[in-house]
């Protein structure tokens, strides 16, 4: 799937740029990574000591996902550096080709801003234009309240609930699974 990039401007006025993510985006991609899964893991499922990706199996993915007619791996950009992180992996197999799990990460310093929602228009775009996806999924805490209303606001319908999916600290919370069609809105 193809994107060409696309500028961005925050309502505070600050500009970014969206665009498919570049095997020579690979150590950017794990600083952003990295930064999410350490400073702001409130909203990941993956805690910094879990992470165990490397810099190969990243560039191998990036470049597999890019190559493919069925997934994509946006990023948000400014100033040199990754504010952000789209990927839409669509399934390997003739079976289920046709759907394509979605996972997203904004630095909060970009959060409410409109780059979850930007990120998330061009990847629907990039889906509609394949030819090949017909159905986007996602998983979200259901305490993620401003990413449960986004997702919504997108045409995203809870499909299922995993009571006490996710434990965060000494509480237990649901995972709301979500989807929507690539042709709905």
């Amino acid at each position: 799937m193809r994107v060409e990039p696309i500028r961005c401007r925050t309502p505070d006025g600050r500009d970014y740029v969206l665009r498919a993510a570049r095997a020579e985006d690979t150590g950017r991609v794990l600083d952003h990574a990295w930064k999410i899964h350490t400073d702001e893991s409130d909203v990941v499922i993956t805690e910094a000591d879990e992470i165990y990706l490397t810099a190969e199996q990243l560039r191998g993915t990036l470049q597999r996902m890019r190559d493919a007619e069925n997934s994509i791996f946006l990023l948000a950009e400014a100033g040199g550096e990754v504010i952000g992180t789209l990927s839409v992996e669509g399934g390997r197999y003739r079976k289920i080709r046709h759907n394509a799990v979605l996972g997203i990460s904004v630095r909060k310093r970009w959060r409410r801003q409109g780059v979850a929602g930007a990120l998330m228009e061009a990847a629907h775009a990039a889906a509609q234009a394949s030819g090949v996806l017909r159905r986007l999924t996602l998983s979200v805490f259901e305490t993620n309240e401003p990413a449960v209303r986004l997702y919504e606001s997108l045409g995203y319908t809870v499909e299922g609930r995993r009571r006490g999916g996710v434990r965060i600290g000494d509480c237990y919370v649901d995972e709301l699974v979500m989807a929507r069609a690539v042709d709905a809105r």
